[in-house]
């Protein structure tokens, strides 16, 4: 695991520091910097095992982005919290090809918007035998929601966190593993989880 808050001015530093972690499982990264498309693709040619992908800053996002994470065949969650498009309708259509071709993405933290949220159910529907997750701060319809697919808020207040049931620890980045499937005694009940992913 490689939990980094990097400050400095050598952008070079960084892209050597992890990319020279090979077997890197876990990477979260809280930095000004904007990785490049080359950065990432240096990131995910040597760094192969990622399951967990966070970089909370990282506001610019490409076509070339989403083809490079398709080089982590492991990736299980992917946290893009503050990527943005102009265009948003285009910026969706990236992110739900991206959902449906990653073979193991299984929770994604983004834009929230109604298309990258079926992208996901869809997902879900695939495989009833595993827990699927998405971020999504609106209201919707949780009877469409598969027992296996839950969604989250990304940013909760005080009174969500007092309220809920079950929060993300800041030093598990895999505690949503242990989430059941819902059961149909449970379908009444409520359909949404909030699991915080902590930033450093």
């Amino acid at each position: 695991m490689l939990q980094i808050s990097w400050h400095g001015n050598d952008d070079k530093q960084l892209i050597k520091l992890i990319t020279s972690s090979k077997k890197l499982m876990v990477l979260d990264v809280l930095t000004y910097k904007q990785f490049s498309e080359n950065d990432i693709e240096q990131i995910t040619e040597n760094c192969s095992n990622i399951q967990v992908l966070k970089i909370n800053s990282q506001k610019s996002i490409t076509e070339e982005w989403f083809r490079c994470l398709l080089n982590l065949p492991k990736l299980e969650m992917l946290s893009l919290p503050r990527a943005r498009w102009k265009d948003i309708q285009l910026f969706c259509a990236f992110i739900c090809e991206f959902i449906f071709r990653a073979p193991s993405l299984r929770v994604i933290q983004t834009f929230s918007h109604i298309d990258i949220l079926e992208a996901m159910i869809a997902k879900a529907k695939k495989n009833e035998s595993k827990t699927y997750f998405c971020n999504f701060r609106y209201k919707y319809t949780p009877d469409l929601y598969p027992n296996n697919f839950f969604t989250f808020l990304s940013n909760p207040s005080i009174s969500a966190i007092r309220k809920d049931l079950t929060i993300f620890p800041c030093s598990d980045y895999f505690y949503w593993k242990r989430i059941p499937i819902r059961s149909e005694k449970m379908n009444n009940e409520l359909f949404d989880v909030r699991l915080f992913f902590y930033s450093i």
